[in-house]
């Protein structure tokens, strides 16, 4: 994990911000990972893009969640995890 790029708040499963990693693993083995294990911890897949850069987004409760996967690095592969509680209206916050 990317400590200078990540910020948190909260704790536990009620965490909201951005964390940022760099992995040894391709862009299609990552993209595949999350789209697997995201739904064993209760996260439903909203939709998502494959391509150089890669994005899934999920909702779990009053959260939404945004998974983006960059193959362009030269260090390996960035990742980036973005949650967020959705406003009051039901609709995504900006």
């Amino acid at each position: 994990m990317n400590v200078e790029k990540s910020l948190i708040f909260g704790s536990d499963s009620e965490w909201f911000g951005r964390i940022n990693l760099l992995v040894d693993l391709s862009a299609a083995q990552i993209f595949d990972f999350y789209r697997f294990e995201m739904p064993n911890f209760g996260w439903k897949e909203i939709t998502s893009i494959r391509s150089d850069i890669s994005l899934i987004t999920y909702e779990r409760g009053g959260r939404i969640a945004t998974v983006r996967i960059d193959s362009s690095s030269t260090r390996g592969t960035e990742v980036w995890v973005t949650v967020s509680p959705r406003d009051a209206g039901g609709n995504i916050s900006k």
